[in-house]
């Protein structure tokens, strides 16, 4: 006879150690509808803020973005003043010196043949006797102090205001003591003054104003030209001062140096002041950001309610009523609501509760509607979130008025001004180059013009080959790649196109070497010098055309020799080289809206040339209110999308999934197949459900006549860790390192509600329905009340 169980009533035996499925963040499915509306409300704020108005307290960002330009145009303008003013002074002194010139006046007459330098000495370093001069005085006290060894160019300002660059070399190899040779030259940057450069300033480490365009800073620009001397490489920095009734004054630094091995160049800082228009004006979209931001959180609302009478609350009743009837509390119906899928399985949940009941006289309600599945309720969540998405980029690129302003306008052209002026003075200097080369080598051999145009080619960047031809067209001297100039130079010295076809433009400069022997020293310019002069940014496409508007150069691809783009560019190079007139204009309409300007290049030997800088500036690239909303409503739309995809994805492969599997396992054993475990995949929401519809299983299977085995000592789930053994003195075991106090999982005893009687079987056959519902304390064994929600 078996022995009674020492375990108080109410008591559940201990099971085993549970083996857990699947744990991890991604399971459940309160993290991702929780995630969506924390993101989504966030998004809804972004959407309110930034799609809304810009702060009052900065200024018209297109002024501010041309004064940001023009200060990089400032700093390259002056760095390469300074680099060509001591390289040239370096390779003329170094002529010089090998021809053995003894006689200082000769030196400074043998140098004056390069126009580039305003002033020339030779001065005698023991005492700093000026033994030669030649041009405007050079103020050489700013070289007292100076270390012998120390040829980094100066820039100081005159006390007439003017600023000067000056460059020192040594006169060496010749009969006494070495010389000092200094020239003094003038850097290009007045002529970016205007409307749009109040001033321009050099400023040191110390903060101390070393040159300024218009003689002196103006006083609100103290505190941009002290933040200045923080100025890094490639950085331009930006201070707002004073306001003057509708403008700001407002200080744009950068370094001059380009990098910081750059040696060769002052350590200074570019500054450039402006006055630019406060923009107070409604270069905004209030209530854009505010229709973007309450139409999400309408949208996010609705995706909610969805997902929660769909999924969250059915499978939460249905939860609930599994673990129930695991426990034996089979008196209430299941739910059956939700989702089709919940549907079913709250149907399939009361099929198993009445068969567990086994009353005929309570049927299945039978279906009374059809419901949308799980996967529909997702997918329509999914397409309200991308269509608010796309609806928000799409209106953002749509609406708005463009206008550009007029300052805008004069400013590209006054930038392409610049860019033409850049390119003619950088072909004058290199035929200033040849000029110097030519005076002081005319009458040297064929090797000894081969070293000098190999130090040439070394010392300067914008040449691909520098040679020397004689009458016959045949090469004396070369130094750099093969010579592509097929055309016929001209008599005197210039600049000149050296082939109408090819691969590579050929744009050359020539000068006749003196002498009888009919010599002529040409240099072919590198096409991508020429292209870097073209590029700068924020101008949008550059070219540089011949006076036929066919293409030598450009800051984008392009065909050598080839056309223009279209009729309106060739228009605007044709007309400014037969008027000899800048030009700048608005082309087009709406958002196709562009800025042509086209400028001669007007300087020197190329103003005979009559070739052409055009510039085309399209409306979109310019910073724009209305492309700056649609750019920042682009990039909403795209976070809104993403969150759909991340989220609603989330929940249809961790949830939606493992339901549907869940779904069919369930419906199979309101069938019948009591055979197949059912197995959860992850702890969450449905795992909970499949863990009770296990527990049904093992009920109904254990019955006699259940569809399983009546007598066997052990049904253990593979990887439930739950054991429905029972000994002969009633006590579940359990491992001997299952601790004591391990929580309940809330599913009660496994074992069906009998008597334990103790016998091999380890269970007496079921009492009858009524005797099971008279246990559980139900009034009428008869009467259920039924529930669809």
């Amino acid at each position: 006879m078996a022995q009674p169980s020492n375990t108080r009533a109410g008591v559940r035996p201990r099971s085993r150690r549970r083996m857990s499925p699947t744990r991890g963040v991604l399971a459940g499915m309160k993290a991702p509808v929780l995630l969506l509306a924390v993101c989504g409300l966030v998004l809804a704020a972004i959407s309110a803020l930034w799609l809304g108005r810009d702060p009052v307290d900065k200024v018209a960002s297109t002024e501010l973005d041309v004064q940001r330009a023009a200060t990089a145009d400032v700093a390259r303008s002056v760095r390469g003043a300074v680099r060509e003013s001591a390289t040239d002074l370096a390779r003329s002194a170094r002529l010089v010196s090998e021809n053995g010139s003894a006689d200082p006046v000769a030196v400074l007459e043998l140098l004056s043949t390069y126009q580039k330098w305003r002033g020339l000495a030779v001065l005698s370093p023991g005492d700093g006797k000026i033994l030669a001069a030649r041009g405007e005085t050079i103020p050489l006290s700013a070289l007292s102090g100076r270390a012998t060894d120390d040829l980094t160019p100066q820039i100081l300002m005159l006390a007439t205001g003017d600023t000067r660059v000056l460059a020192t070399a040594w006169l060496t190899g010749r009969d006494g003591p070495d010389l000092l040779l200094v020239a003094s030259s003038a850097p290009h940057w007045r002529e970016f003054l205007g409307d749009r450069i109040r001033d321009i300033a050099l400023v040191d480490r110390s903060g101390n104003v070393v040159a300024s365009a218009d003689g002196e800073v103006e006083p609100d620009a103290e505190k941009g030209v002290a933040r200045a001397r923080h100025a890094g490489t490639g950085v331009l920095g930006v201070t707002y001062a004073a306001e003057h009734g509708e403008r700001r004054t407002t200080v744009v630094h950068t370094a001059l140096r380009s990098d910081r091995a750059d040696n060769g160049t002052p350590d200074l800082a570019v500054v450039t002041v402006s006055r630019l228009r406060i923009d107070e004006s409604a270069d905004s979209s209030v209530l854009f950001g505010l229709a973007a931001a309450v139409s999400l959180l309408g949208v996010l609302g609705v995706i909610l309610l969805a997902l929660h009478r769909a999924l969250l609350r059915p499978l939460r009743e249905l939860h609930r009523d599994a673990r129930r009837i695991a426990r034996g509390e089979v008196v209430r119906p299941a739910l059956i609501g939700g989702s089709r899928e919940t549907a079913r399985l709250g149907r399939a949940l009361e099929e198993l509760r009445v068969r567990v009941v086994g009353n005929g006289d309570d049927p299945v309600p039978a279906r009374q509607r059809r419901r949308p599945g799980i996967r529909l309720v997702v997918s329509f969540c999914s397409v309200l979130l991308i269509g608010w998405s796309a609806a928000v980029g799409v209106a953002g690129n749509v609406g708005g008025d463009v206008r550009v302003p007029t300052h805008t306008v004069q400013a590209q052209k006054a930038r392409t001004e610049s860019t033409a002026d850049a390119v003619s003075r950088a072909l004058n200097e290199g035929l200033a180059d040849l000029l110097s080369v030519a005076t002081l080598s005319g009458e040297s051999t064929s090797d000894e013009i081969d070293a000098v145009l190999s130090q040439l080619l070394r010392d300067h960047t914008r040449y691909r080959a520098v040679y020397v031809r004689d009458a016959d067209r045949k090469t004396v001297a070369r130094a750099g790649e093969d010579a592509l100039a097929n055309a016929d130079p001209p008599p005197a010295p210039g600049v000149y196109l050296g082939a109408d076809s090819g691969r590579i433009p050929v744009i050359a400069a020539a000068v006749p070497l003196p002498g009888d022997r009919r010599w002529t020293l040409i240099a072919e310019y590198d096409p991508f010098f020429v292209v870097s002069l073209l590029t700068r940014e924020g101008k949008g496409r550059t070219w540089l055309v011949d006076d036929r508007a066919r293409l030598l150069a450009a800051n984008r691809g392009f065909i050598a020799y080839d056309s223009l783009p279209d009729k309106t560019l060739e228009n605007a190079a044709k007309s400014v080289a037969a008027e000899d007139a800048d030009l700048g204009r608005r082309d087009g309409e709406g958002r196709s809206m562009r800025i042509v300007a086209a400028s001669n290049l007007d300087r020197g030997a190329t103003a005979a040339l009559r070739w052409a800088v055009v510039t085309e500036l399209e409306a979109s690239d310019l910073d724009l209110w209305p492309f700056r909303l649609g750019r920042q409503s682009l990039i909403i739309g795209i976070v809104g999308a993403t969150l759909a995809v991340l989220f609603l994805g989330w929940i249809h492969l961790v949830l939606v999934r493992a339901l549907r599997e869940l779904t069919l396992r369930a419906e199979a054993l309101a069938d019948g197949d009591t055979t197949a475990v059912i197995y959860p995949r992850y702890l969450d929401e449905v795992g909970e459900s499949a863990r009770g519809f296990e527990l049904i299983r093992q009920r109904i299977a254990e019955r006699p006549g259940g569809g399983a085995a009546q007598t066997r000592k052990t049904d253990h789930v593979p990887g439930h860790g739950t054991d429905l053994s029972v000994e002969a003195d009633g006590e579940a075991p359990r491992d001997a390192d299952t601790p004591e106090d391990e929580p309940d999982s809330g599913y009660g005893d496994f074992a069906l509600p009998s008597q334990r009687d103790g016998t091999s079987t380890g269970y007496q056959r079921a009492p009858d329905d009524t005797a099971v519902l008279g246990r559980l304390g139900h009034p009428d064994s008869t009467t259920t009340d039924r529930r669809e929600h």
